[in-house]
């Protein structure tokens, strides 16, 4: 993704990010789901400028308090 991204800012091309819970049954306890994709999605835009950053971030709904803490993390995320 950083390579995309990068390359992507440098063409001015505006894209959206996906992000899905893990495929492989097990890779991750189920309890831990929805922290596990939400530490992924801020790792992932970490230091993402404004101008590199998704204009669009496509999640599965984790419920409203796991919502809620990513959008106290960073409110221009959400």
């Amino acid at each position: 993704y950083a390579a995309f991204r990068e390359e992507a800012e440098r063409k001015q091309f505006r894209h959206f990010l996906e992000v899905f819970h893990p495929n492989v049954p097990g890779a991750v306890p189920a309890e831990q789901v929805v922290h596990f994709v939400s530490d992924a999605i801020v790792r992932t835009l970490a230091g993402v400028t404004s101008a590199g950053r998704p204009l669009f971030l496509k999640i599965p709904y984790p419920g409203p308090r796991a919502l809620e803490d990513l959008v106290a993390y960073d409110p221009h995320l959400i």
